[in-house]
């Protein structure tokens, strides 16, 4: 978990918990890869609102790799991730009114996951990408992208897609060996060693509201995140005033 006097980015602490599900569902015990790391799973379910610096999350996730001997395997993390482990931000994705609106949202308040990068999105003919730029000097793991991007695939099925909504992906990370798992799980062409991280939507295939749609609780959910990153925010300021 980060400390007081850190001022490194940071990720949600609720996330790691998901890679502990997928480890343990293929009979890897994820403690001592937390341990290698300088994490502890205890920290994580006590404070799932809390954060971690991404240099340890970045060492874990490479943990992971090691051990797995399996590159596709953050690929797998999205079966074990539920809107909750976004917290508030995910309970919005929930209550907005269509998918469109959902990764929208997604993509204008991503720092509350994670200020390690920075998320945006594109528009492109009939297509809507989410898109990932690295920040120079800070390093994060290619498992971390390929996680959150399978997490939004399993997202927009769970909030109502009748069909994949995905088009193709970018991704900035070099053709790995197993490359056929990202054809597999995106069911769409992959791009690797691509100029930016991007997951490329079909526009319209995420009109569809389904049981989405809550005005009421999406403005309260909204006020929520706000707060959660304005003070995340002013916990950066004071440190930097501090230092």
């Amino acid at each position: 978990m980060t400390s007081s006097n850190n001022k490194q980015p940071t990720t949600l602490a609720a996330w790691p918990l998901a890679i502990c599900q997928a480890l343990e569902a293929i009979k890897i015990d994820p403690d001592p890869l937390l341990a290698s790391a300088q994490l502890k799973r205890a920290d994580f379910i006590d404070q799932p609102d809390g954060r971690v610096d991404i240099r340890l999350m970045t060492a874990f996730w490479q943990a992971v790799e090691n051990t797995t001997q399996d590159s596709s395997f953050a690929l797998t993390v999205a079966n074990y991730v539920q809107p909750m482990h976004f917290r508030a931000l995910g309970l919005l994705m929930l209550t907005t009114k269509n998918l469109e609106s959902a990764l929208l949202k997604l993509g204008q308040y991503s720092q509350l996951i994670s200020n390690s990068v920075t998320t945006r999105t594109e528009t492109k003919d009939e297509l809507i990408g989410l898109c990932i730029d690295p920040i120079i000097g800070i390093k994060i793991h290619p498992m971390s992208i390929d996680s959150f991007f399978s997490t939004l695939l399993a997202f927009t099925n769970q909030l109502g897609a009748l069909t994949n909504p995905i088009d193709h992906v970018e991704l900035m990370r070099e053709k790995p060996p197993q490359s056929d798992n990202w054809q597999e799980r995106f069911k769409a062409p992959v791009h690797f060693s691509a100029p930016q991280n991007c997951l490329w939507f079909k526009r319209d295939k995420l009109g569809r509201s389904g049981v989405m749609g809550d005005e009421k609780l999406a403005a309260f959910n909204e006020s929520v995140v706000k707060e959660y990153i304005n003070n995340l925010n002013s916990d950066h300021i004071r440190l930097k005033v501090k230092n």
